[in-house]
């Protein structure tokens, strides 16, 4: 988003380092050279592997009118960092009292075998290390926003899915094309009168089902 922003390329190359992508950490410092402050690229590429790389640009910025402590003192942890303890020692004494090297090289040296990758970006930043799942998580969990100039429908939230049981699937019926809505009239119960045939007298038999009488002959 600030491409021309030497800080975000920086932090870019660190990050990478914490994650122990030094090939990608370095490729970033050589194609953001231009924006990287040379005393901060020099250190970083010393933390990317890189140690002849940073001592040399390092070495050329401390013999330039643009010197400082800071950058000796990138120079110095540079020299830490590549194992050259008696040149780390003297320019770091070039700015600080002699009682207080050796507690910084013991510091430096510590600080040259770190256990995880992210030790030694973590220690200067001045952070701890923690495991953080990172920012799209947390976006995707905020309700969805319209910008300005976006369709709101473009921008609208799928409802949450429920699970379907495959045993359970249910087919919503579709009406055929061409045919209109069919809208139904109140129910009604339809009583159905039965033949006189099938009544049957209380206690007694049907009239369809009593024997005739035998008439006795006239004599």
């Amino acid at each position: 988003m600030s491409p021309t922003s030497g800080k975000a390329a920086l932090n870019l190359a660190l990050s990478q380092v914490a994650t122990g992508d030094w090939q990608a950490a370095r490729q970033t410092l050589a194609t953001q050279a231009a924006i990287i402050p040379a005393l901060d690229r020099g250190l970083a590429l010393s933390l990317a592997g890189d140690t002849a790389g940073g001592i040399a640009l390092l070495t050329e910025v401390a013999r330039s009118p643009e010197t400082s402590v800071k950058v000796r003192q990138n120079l110095a942890l540079s020299f830490a960092l590549a194992g050259r303890w008696q040149e780390a020692r003297v320019v770091a004494a070039a700015d600080m009292a002699p009682g207080d090297v050796d507690a910084r090289l013991e510091q430096w040296a510590l600080f040259a075998q770190p256990a995880a990758a992210s030790d030694q970006v973590a220690s200067l930043l001045g952070v701890r290390a923690a495991a953080d799942s990172g920012q799209p998580v947390a976006l995707a969990l905020n309700p969805a926003r319209v910008a300005p100039g976006v369709p709101a429908q473009a921008m609208a939230s799928a409802d949450p899915v429920e699970a379907v049981d495959a045993g359970r699937v249910e087919v919503a019926s579709v009406p055929a094309a061409g045919f209109s809505k069919v809208t139904f009239g109140p129910r009604q119960e339809v009583v159905q009168a039965l033949p006189a045939m099938m009544l049957r007298p209380a206690g007694g038999r049907s009239s369809s089902q009593r024997r005739p009488r035998r008439r006795l002959p006239i004599r």
